[in-house]
């Protein structure tokens, strides 16, 4: 293996959240429950192959510890990064959310016309 193919096997928490977005646009092909759960993550830390996800709300964070939704967020993250990556859903503080959703722009403003989205137009 040449040193390019070694290091492009490495996920970083930066690769990682910069295609964030490409993770998301993939979830809303699987069930509305996962991209609105995703949405209102934080991807906070990788272990090897784990990515720890944070969430504020218990709500959000029971949707990924279901089974099935898990090993679908870990699909698309295989899909995307071409690697298999474990998810690890954890419950974290409003500062830790805060600290890691800063990079990501809007945090907890989620638009009518996003749930429109998400669930159908006629649920307002």
């Amino acid at each position: 293996a040449t040193a390019k193919e070694v290091t492009s096997s490495i996920l970083t928490l930066s690769a990682l959240q910069e295609r964030w977005h490409e993770v998301l646009e993939m979830a809303k092909d699987h069930n509305n429950s996962l991209p609105v759960a995703l949405y209102a993550s934080a991807p906070f830390k990788i272990e090897g192959n784990t990515l720890f996800l944070g969430f504020k709300f218990k709500l959000h964070y029971n949707v990924i510890r279901n089974d099935k939704n898990r090993r679908d967020v870990e699909q698309i993250l295989a899909a995307i990064f071409k690697q298999n990556i474990a998810v690890t859903p954890e419950i974290v503080g409003d500062a830790e959310i805060e600290r890691i959703g800063s990079g990501r722009g809007r945090q907890d403003e989620t638009t009518v016309e996003e749930i429109q989205e998400v669930f159908g137009e006629n649920l307002l």
